[in-house]
């Protein structure tokens, strides 16, 4: 977050992106957006009219996780191979979930080591739990 910190200069918008995420984060409900936000810039001398709804806050996590997708996609690339993996599982209303995750080879910055990261992508729920359903579903989705 610190990397977008330097591109926005306004403290109040950086607030609400920031508590956009953290309770995005810490699975808060995110109807606490208003109240959380009003508190955070009270202390800071502003008195918050406008961008405190719940629809701004799924907004601005909407932009965060694009903008972790691509900062995700540009590692990825710079990886030699890489691998896409699936995992079915159930929630607790017995739906059929598919986890996706994807692994790749990353060098670490400091020893210049390859190393190996797995990163998770996406929750998807298939119409029908065979497998060529499930290839059908990816195929529509396009993940």
């Amino acid at each position: 977050m610190t990397l977008a910190m330097a591109f926005i200069e306004d403290d109040a918008v950086w607030v609400r992106m920031q508590k956009a995420w953290w309770l995005a984060q810490e699975d808060v409900a995110i109807h606490k957006f208003s109240s959380l936000i009003q508190s955070t810039l009270a202390t800071k001398g502003y008195i918050p009219t406008h961008y405190i709804d719940d629809k701004t806050a799924w907004e601005m996590v909407g932009i965060q996780g694009k903008y972790f997708r691509q900062l995700l996609k540009a590692r990825v690339q710079k990886s030699p191979f890489y691998g896409i993996m699936i995992d079915e599982t159930m929630d607790q209303s017995t739906t059929s979930q598919l986890i996706i995750y994807i692994k790749f080879l990353e060098r670490d910055a400091k020893t210049g080591v390859m190393e190996i990261k797995v990163e998770y992508l996406d929750l998807l729920t298939p119409t029908a739990g065979t497998a060529h359903e499930i290839m059908v579903f990816l195929d529509v989705n396009s993940v």
